[in-house]
């Protein structure tokens, strides 16, 4: 089955990549929500080889929603970082992961303009194109670099009273790329010390969750308590930091 999605990643990440060379619609879904005509057709083309190959697979897909099925269950974000893609600027991925009886076994994600293909199996380790991961050994706030999705700053709220202006006041650096999926793969890579998302989809996260775990990184909520399958917000890190980051957030 991994195999199978990394194909099917590739697959449909090829396609989206096609797609920005020609015209491109664009449409409201919701309040600062957009969906772009490549969403559906990569879906599409995701859902079509998971129904033929194992046509008694749940699947929870971003446009789409719920299908029903068995003991497995398969988490699709056709295209993770619409916006991004939209403006065609080059960073925005293909995200796919798969719970058995409700517990990630494995996770892929493929970012397909700068070409690295990230994968995770529960126990086996997480890697990017053949290469193991493991997550930074930085140990001081003042020095990590954070990606924060979902967090702005209330102009009728003082900084410090924040989250977000917290963080901005504490820590090394503070990016923000819209697209979670590849923070959590770049956590996980050591690229980034920690994610902060204030707002989260199954889709969104499944696949980056089991990359962290599997490179030795930790995920909680944003106090520290177990972030469950329920999703929503959260604080990822190289586990170092990650009480530090609590009492900051909190």
């Amino acid at each position: 089955m991994l195999e199978f999605a990394k194909g099917l990643a590739l697959r449909a990440g090829g396609m989206l990549r096609r797609g920005l060379s020609g015209p491109m619609s664009v449409r409201l879904k919701g309040p600062a929500d957009i969906v772009t005509e490549m969403d559906t057709a990569s879906e599409r083309l995701i859902l079509d080889a998971l129904r033929a190959r194992f046509p008694d697979h749940a699947i929870l897909a971003e446009e789409s929603g719920a299908s029903p099925g068995g003991e497995y269950r398969w988490l699709i974000d056709p295209l993770d970082g619409t916006v991004n893609y939209s403006h065609r600027w080059p960073h925005w991925a293909v995200s796919l992961a798969l719970e058995h009886r409700g517990q990630l076994i494995l996770g892929v994600v493929y970012a397909p303009v700068c070409g690295e293909l990230y994968w995770a199996e529960r126990g086996k380790g997480a890697f990017r194109d053949g290469e193991r991961l493991r997550v930074s050994d930085v140990a001081r706030f003042e020095q990590a670099l954070l990606n924060a999705g979902s967090l702005s700053l209330r102009p009728d709220v003082p900084p410090a009273d924040q989250p977000l202006g917290r963080l901005l006041r504490a820590a090394f650096k503070v990016r923000q790329t819209g697209v979670c999926s590849l923070d959590l793969c770049w956590l996980a890579a050591g690229r980034v010390d920690a994610c902060v998302q204030g707002k989260t989809t199954p889709w969104d996260v499944g696949a980056g969750m089991l990359l962290v775990a599997e490179a030795g990184g930790r995920i909680t909520r944003l106090d520290g308590s177990p972030f469950g399958p329920e999703y929503g917000p959260f604080l990822a890190s190289n586990g170092v930091l990650h009480e530090e980051m609590c009492r900051v957030l909190s």
